[in-house]
């Protein structure tokens, strides 16, 4: 019997197309088009006219509209000479989709359920579910450290599975303070991210956790469309923003 390495290679084509070429459009159906995978140029991606997303060499689109059985949810257009290979829906389905549905059926619900991607796109939950890692910790397990330097590999976490806390070392006593769990579908480590400053406090794992979790450039790039909601929140952190709070309280 042919295996789906076979079946790809009979089926795959192989286009080359120049600079401006559209090759899927927001709105149009999606349930029967064709998969891309880039092999060499870039495109870019569209909601809306407005760019979200550039993809280039080793990426793929058009898959959402084929696990999800949606319209197109966005436009992508080529920047430059592009090299795709391309698959139909069927033979997506045959071929891809087993090895892409176990992720997506166990990570889309959930992001589905995060209170904070609340109004979000089905798009952009879908990049952010592409884009995650996904990390496990043991209780006690220090996930962020106090004081460590921002950087690109800091990183934004959602709680997918058990409890961390937040505690905070206060710089003018040997004081340490609790000050909040994060239970599943919480989300923590933003304030960093958004202000490029080093942690402000640690947070450990309670029990056995699992997190989802993105890098500086992917958080920048996915969560723009709940940064309004992650503004309004830093209203609960304010004892992390200033510690004279918590020395008041001690």
């Amino acid at each position: 019997p042919q295996t789906a390495k076979d079946i790809l290679r009979q089926k795959m084509v192989e286009e080359r197309n120049v600079h401006g070429f559209t090759f899927i459009k927001q709105g149009e159906d999606g349930e029967e088009g064709n998969f891309y995978f880039i092999s060499s140029g870039s495109c870019k991606v569209t909601v809306d006219d407005v760019i979200v997303r550039t993809l280039k060499d080793g990426q793929y689109f058009g898959e959402l509209s084929i696990l999800e059985s949606t319209a197109r949810t966005a436009t992508v257009m080529s920047q430059s000479v592009v090299i795709t290979y391309s698959v139909d829906a069927a033979t997506f389905r045959q071929t891809i989709l087993p090895f892409m549905h176990d992720r997506h059926r166990k990570f889309f619900s959930v992001f589905c359920t995060v209170p904070l991607l609340n109004g979000s796109s089905v798009y952009d939950r879908s990049l952010m579910m592409y884009d995650m890692r996904e990390k496990q910790y043991s209780t006690d397990d220090i996930i962020i450290n106090q004081d460590d330097k921002y950087d690109n590999e800091s990183c934004f976490y959602i709680v997918l599975k058990g409890r961390t806390k937040a505690l905070k070392q206060i710089p003018s006593s040997s004081h340490t303070v609790d000050l909040l769990t994060h239970e599943e579908f919480d989300y923590f480590g933003e304030l960093s991210l958004m202000n490029e400053v080093s942690r402000s406090a640690t947070v450990a794992a309670l029990e056995n956790t699992s997190v989802a979790c993105w890098n500086v450039p992917q958080f920048k790039q996915l969560f723009s469309c709940v940064l309004p909601k992650l503004i309004e929140d830093q209203a609960r952190y304010q004892h992390v923003i200033d510690p004279s709070i918590e020395e008041q309280r001690l």
